[in-house]
């Protein structure tokens, strides 16, 4: 399937990281010996070793687990059921045909009986690029203890993850400044929270953070699949109470791109459309009219739309 995206920015929002302490052990690597993770999961050649500061996750073709490898970490502070964590990790894959092959960065919720209640967490993209990795998690209200699990399988000999700068820390809050009216528009967050995806649910594919701009900054990449049951899909966020008879002006920079050609918009564009607008809504929630601007699909280059 061709990939064709949609990159959007807004403006004038930030996130305050302030002095956020990792809880984690080790999580940088810089200590030669890799304690205090571990794993039971030890087969005939070295799986984890340290080098040049960063973890080494190899392929064992015959060890019996090779099909889930796991490196583990006791959380050694007890987390605070409804608190905000972020948990987060840099990883460059060195694999050959990622087909099957899977690697992940969890959080494991246990019980006061031990026993699992669920992992959270990312899955790592094997595309043999260093990238950034982050997960806010909230620790539910039976969870007595934590572990952090980094995972692969499925690993040909060859094959290995560098994994760099794990990480646990209270999450920071989005700050939103004041004049904007929009929470996290700019993407500038480790997540896209509070945007929703109805017609995608928790499993958000034409929806992400990505940092293919040209100012150095995240974005939106919004991709589609002519696949999908819904042939038109929404980004949405809630707005608080707007003033009747107030002037509000709407704006982003948009720029559309074909991953296949090297330079140019969209392609193909009947029937393709994207837009940005303000959705009016009565007492009894239906809608009253859309207000906004439509994207010029043919350009791949970083424009500045606005609508009063």
């Amino acid at each position: 399937m061709k990939t064709q995206a949609f990159f959007a920015a807004a403006v004038f929002l930030g996130f305050s990281l302030g002095a956020a302490e990792n809880m984690l052990k080790n999580g940088d690597f810089e200590s030669s010996s890799i304690k205090p993770w571990m794993t039971t999961k030890k087969g005939f050649k070295t799986i984890y070793e340290i080098k040049n500061g960063k973890l080494i996750c190899s392929g064992d073709t015959q060890n019996k687990y090779n099909y889930n490898l796991t490196l583990i970490q006791d959380v050694p502070q007890q987390l605070v059921p409804g608190k905000r964590y972020l948990l987060s990790a840099e990883a460059l894959s060195n694999v050959k045909n990622a087909a099957k092959k899977q690697g992940s960065i969890q959080i494991r919720a246990i019980d006061k009986n031990g026993k699992s209640i669920k992992y959270y967490g990312v899955n790592l993209t094997l595309d043999n690029s260093l990238r950034k990795y982050h997960y806010i998690y909230t620790p539910p209200a039976n969870a007595a203890s934590h572990q952090i699990y980094i995972s692969h399988g499925n690993f040909e000999n060859d094959d290995f993850i560098e994994v760099d700068n794990v990480s646990l820390t209270d999450a920071p809050e989005i700050a939103k400044e004041e004049g904007n009216m929009i929470v996290n528009g700019n993407f500038e967050y480790f997540e896209l929270e509070p945007w929703r995806a109805p017609q995608t649910g928790k499993n958000n594919k034409f929806y992400q953070l990505s940092t293919d701009t040209s100012f150095g900054k995240q974005c939106l990449a919004v991709s589609g699949d002519l696949n999908h049951r819904y042939k038109n899909s929404s980004f949405i966020q809630n707005l608080p109470a707007l003033q009747h008879g107030k002037e509000y002006l709407l704006s982003g920079r948009v720029r559309a791109c074909n991953k296949n050609a090297t330079s140019g918009g969209l392609t193909n564009l009947t029937n393709k459309s994207f837009k940005i607008h303000v959705r009016e809504i009565n007492s009894a929630n239906r809608s009253l009219r859309y207000i906004g601007f439509t994207v010029n699909l043919s350009e791949d280059t970083w424009k500045y739309y606005e609508k009063m």
